[in-house]
């Protein structure tokens, strides 16, 4: 069964989550601060964080800490409607962001696309673009020879615009067939996420290797052969 931590300072909040998640069809474990979400974590086994930001300890403190020892989806919720704070959460490591007050079916949809992005597809050919090289079926993935760590949706998003022919995608088709239907208009998830993968391009010695087409969307900028290591 799946597991989803539900990290919150608020009790009567929690107790909601529970019977709505279990009724889902979920199981649920609770922690009302980071501190208790950080040590419930490995024992609850869980494959979905749920993280107030404004519990006690830092919210984006915790989802730091969360996306430093796992890869799991990590959906922030939060009263704040603040484009600022929407990019602090998905840069701390969040993949999703619902604004409260949100309907039940709102949650749940938001949940399955963030499980979506654990799941393993069938083998196939690997996605050589330059010096990148990606493998599906083992979601890993490698530039110029050295491994890249990417949570699930960074890979997602990396493979997305590597399966174009010319690598370029408009945004609002790179928010559908990354996180589904419904977030076409979350363009700040984009922005927060090419963020990522260049600095982790930069870090691995490749700078740029994602070029924003201004209006428009994202294209892959990769020297055409794999850079001397």
């Amino acid at each position: 069964m799946t597991t989803i931590l539900v990290a919150d300072d608020d009790a009567a909040f929690r107790g909601a989550m529970r019977v709505l998640l279990c009724g889902a069809g979920y199981d649920v474990a609770e922690a009302a601060t980071a501190a208790e979400a950080i040590g419930r974590f490995p024992r609850a086994h869980a494959d979905v964080a749920l993280v107030d930001l404004r519990m006690p300890g830092d919210g984006l403190e915790l989802v730091r800490a969360l996306r430093a020892a796992t890869a799991i989806p990590i959906v922030v919720v939060s009263g704040v409607d603040d484009e600022t704070m929407v990019i602090d959460a998905l840069d701390a490591g969040a993949d999703d962001y619902v604004r409260k007050p949100f309907t039940a079916g709102e949650l749940l949809a938001r949940l399955r696309a963030a499980l979506r992005h654990r799941t393993v597809p069938a083998a196939g050919a690997a996605i050589t673009v330059g010096p990148l090289v990606l493998d599906p079926a083992g979601r890993t993935a490698t530039l110029s020879g050295r491994g890249l760590e990417l949570t699930p949706t960074e890979f997602d998003v990396l493979r997305t615009l590597a399966e174009q022919p010319e690598g370029f995608l408009p945004t609002r088709e790179l928010l559908r067939r990354v996180w589904g239907p419904g977030y076409e208009a979350e363009a700040t998830y984009v922005r927060a996420y090419v963020h990522r993968l260049r600095r982790k391009f930069e870090e691995a010695g490749l700078a740029d290797g994602i070029a924003p087409e201004p209006g428009a969307g994202y294209r892959l900028a990769l020297p055409a052969k794999p850079a001397a290591g």
